[in-house]
């Protein structure tokens, strides 16, 4: 069972990446939006918090840390994580009547521009399309991206889908203006000066002035988090400490609905697409894991008795990822992530049954987390939403 919980800073939040501080004069960017790692980290740690018998140094070297025997399944250890499992975590905006919208960022098949007469924000499609005869490129798969427009526009970046924008996307549907927020809607970059202190003297250190970015959600934005594997033990009220210097967020129930995969829309067309909810980590660096490429230079993925053929992509440059592993108090690896907002188009073989289509998504999404170990796993990387693909489609939308 999954449980959702909003998380809303009370304060600015300093949301560190992979940059640390070497010298004087050192500047450390914010990562925005944050790593799934980091909410898990800190809903994890609340779960220990809580309980009176926790014991961090039994932990840390996997010895008995608690007596709580829901909080043993939950957490697990440091070397075989428990139950508890971060399903989706993305930005919400607290509305009326204990109602939550949530956003996403926009998929990477949608092109967002302003129109120039109106000046309102518009979305069209790209779709998946053969490249002309006389061009060469060394695009592994058959299909590109295409965006079909009658006069040329600059895009825009940064914005996010509501969930109703989401639902659009899923069903192929046009995205209305009102489905897209900016960024710049939701937070602002604040940077702070701060200087390094002596322990000694209990001074000033000199030559030590630093500059931090630090993220200002707006109001009544916030986190949203989807939690399964906690049941009994994940606080829903409270504080949780945040991002660098453990910064105070109020926790609180919510609940949303994702959209729901039209399997009988993707038996019809043949076809389907995943869009990845967080960052992935695959072993093979953008092609998803499941996928292998035979002699003929298809690419395949079989999933059981499913099987299909990646006929195009949509993946922006790779994000670096690491953190810290408090148990064994040292970085984790920097890995090369696929970013959120990837798209993947998929061709159904044409004699795959449809009641092969009933565990589509549990079968993918198994594969997608294949090869992540127990804690990367746990922490939300890896998470896909499944919708059709109209292969026939022409033109944009």
């Amino acid at each position: 069972m999954s449980e959702d919980r909003f998380i809303q800073p009370v304060d600015v939040l300093y949301l560190r990446g992979n940059r640390l501080f070497d010298g004087a004069g050192d500047y450390s960017e914010a990562q925005m939006p944050p790593w799934p790692s980091m909410m898990s980290g800190a809903l994890r740690a609340r779960i220990l918090e809580d309980d009176g018998s926790f014991d961090s140094e039994q932990y840390a070297e996997s010895r008995p840390y608690t007596t709580n025997n829901q909080i043993k399944e939950a957490i697990g250890t440091p070397e075989k994580p428990g139950n508890f499992t971060l399903d989706l975590f993305t930005l919400a905006k607290r509305g009326e009547a204990g109602r939550y919208e949530v956003y996403f960022p926009a998929p990477a098949d949608v092109f967002v521009y302003r129109d120039k007469t109106s000046q309102t924000v518009t979305a069209c499609y790209q779709h998946p399309t053969p490249p002309h005869s006389a061009i060469h490129t060394s695009a592994p798969l058959p299909m590109l991206p295409r965006l079909q427009q009658a006069l040329r526009q600059k895009p825009e970046s940064g914005y996010w889908l509501t969930l109703a924008g989401l639902h659009a996307w899923a069903n192929g549907q046009k995205i209305a203006a009102g489905e897209l927020i900016s960024s710049s809607a939701l937070w602002k970059r604040d940077t702070r000066l701060g200087i390094a202190l002596d322990g000694h003297s209990r001074t000033a250190a000199e030559s030590q002035l630093y500059t931090s970015e630090t993220v200002a959600l707006a109001e009544d934005v916030g986190f949203i988090a989807r939690v399964s594997g906690a049941e009994g033990v994940l606080p829903g009220n409270g504080l949780l400490r945040l991002g660098g210097d453990g910064r105070a967020a109020s926790l609180e129930t919510a609940a949303f609905t994702l959209p729901a995969t039209d399997l009988d829309a993707i038996y019809n067309s043949k076809g389907f697409r995943v869009l990845t909810l967080s960052p992935c980590l695959f072993t093979e660096g953008w092609l998803p894991n499941g996928v292998t490429q035979p002699s003929d230079h298809t690419y395949r993925l079989v999933a059981g008795e499913l099987q299909a053929t990646l006929v195009c992509a949509a993946v922006d440059r790779p994000q670096v990822i690491s953190g810290w592993n408090l148990a064994e108090k040292k970085p984790k690896a920097a890995s090369r992530f696929v970013p959120a907002g990837s798209v993947y188009w998929f061709a159904l073989d044409d004699d795959v049954p449809r009641a092969v289509l009933d565990t589509l998504h549990d079968d993918l999404s198994e594969l997608f987390i294949t090869q992540l170990d127990g804690q990367r796993r746990a922490e939300g990387f890896n998470r896909i939403l499944l919708a059709p693909w109209a292969r026939t489609t022409s033109g944009s939308k």
